[in-house]
């Protein structure tokens, strides 16, 4: 709702810091610092703004904090998933109701069914689709209709195209180009 920002230190204790955005003016009002569990390559809100998603490169980790009620991010995560090496990205569907995550060493992008009431994350069946090997997949991106999952390639400088299966969330390739 563009009411805050979140920025994640990579160096210890890997804090994020929580400020509120005058809709005025822009500024930012400092709210808060708390650790996360890794150093943080990404991070994103669920659709509600009431959970911090977070990836961890060196961690090969996942996880999901609590935001209160005033803005802050609040610690100790409450769920901690890890993964192939090398998680980059973690994103929500337009309907929050699931999870999807990049692993660039493992090749793979992970597949979740999504709780926003308790900010769970559970492995969808199946759990993830492999991409091409050595591939590198790091940043997810959805079209705006959210029919289509769009993702791309460090490694062999490709986008690849997924389309996601309404009720399930499921990620079928349809196509991949080269950049």
């Amino acid at each position: 709702d563009r009411r805050f920002l979140y920025a994640a230190v990579r160096s210890p204790p890997f804090p994020v810091s929580s400020f509120a955005i005058d809709p005025t003016s822009g500024r930012l009002l400092h709210l808060a610092s708390c650790p996360l569990a890794d150093a943080m390559a990404y991070i994103a809100t669920d659709r509600t703004g009431r959970h911090l998603l977070g990836a961890s490169y060196q961690g090969s980790k996942l996880t999901i904090n609590r935001i209160g009620p005033q803005g802050a991010v609040e610690a100790p995560a409450l769920q901690i998933h890890d993964t192939p090496p090398n998680a980059h990205c973690i994103v929500t569907d337009p309907a929050n109701r699931h999870v999807y995550a990049t692993s660039l060493g493992g090749d793979l992008v992970m597949q979740f069914g999504f709780d926003a009431a308790s900010g769970r994350i559970t492995p969808a069946d199946p759990p993830g689709v492999r991409s091409k090997p050595k591939a590198g997949p790091r940043h997810l991106a959805f079209g705006p209709d959210g029919r289509f999952l769009y993702l791309i390639n460090e490694l062999d400088a490709t986008i690849t195209l997924y389309e996601v299966e309404a009720r399930s969330g499921a990620l079928a390739e349809r196509q991949t180009v080269p950049l």
